[in-house]
């Protein structure tokens, strides 16, 4: 038996193109093959490992063998558990390429691999659309999905004195509305009137106690 499964490490360079990233590993890759030929009982011996495999054909490989003459094509095993938390299969089909995710259920949940999976698919549409441009610079998210988040960290436009600062704009609203809820904590609730009061109290402290003054940072 031989061990088919080549791991290669590679440090991506995240300022480099996708195009030249792939010629990178279509390099390593080939030139890993040289040692596919590999038994696994030397591996075993190498590594100080008792001897135990399992032959698992994997989706997409076009495997087949003869007895007593006659072509046998191997069928897919599926496995009941994955190997590590996630991982991504990427098989040859023609002229596109299946892509496999197994993922641990303790890991995500159907939501959030449901996520995952449009992310990265997002991604892959933009590594082959942008397969010159640096990975730094490729979106994660599409055009849609970023007009919908910076939506969403975008309050209500309000109109206000830009000479003002903000201790002047607080000060403006506790007196037109002194009675409203200004801040919720746990069980407590206080209006602006209290939390002005309670911030005037708290500079007189800071100057008479600890000599704060003006321009003075507090931390």
């Amino acid at each position: 038996m031989f061990v088919q499964t080549l791991p290669v490490v590679v440090d991506l360079d995240p300022t480099l193109d996708a195009a030249t990233i792939a010629r990178t590993l279509r390099s390593n890759l080939h030139e890993s093959m040289k040692h596919s030929a590999y038994s696994f009982a030397d591996i075993c011996h190498d590594l100080g490992q008792k001897m135990g495999a399992t032959l698992v054909f994997q989706k997409g490989m076009d495997f087949s063998i003869a007895i007593d003459g006659e072509l046998c094509h191997c069928s897919v095993i599926k496995r009941p558990s994955v190997k590590s938390d996630a991982t991504i299969f990427v098989y040859p089909n023609g002229n596109c390429y299946d892509l496999v995710l197994e993922v641990s259920s303790a890991l995500m949940d159907k939501e959030a691999i449901a996520r995952f999976l449009h992310t990265m698919t997002t991604v892959i549409g933009q590594l082959m659309d942008n397969s010159k441009v640096p990975l730094t610079q490729i979106p994660l998210v599409t055009a849609t999905e970023e007009a919908e988040l910076l939506s969403m960290s975008k309050g209500e436009q309000l109109a206000y004195d830009h000479s003002k600062t903000l201790v002047d704009l607080f000060t403006d609203q506790a007196r037109r509305t002194p009675d409203n809820i200004c801040v919720v904590f746990k069980d407590k609730r206080y209006t602006y009137q209290e939390v002005d009061q309670l911030t005037d109290r708290l500079a007189v402290l800071l100057q008479q106690k600890y000599g704060v003054c003006p321009e003075t940072a507090v931390v």
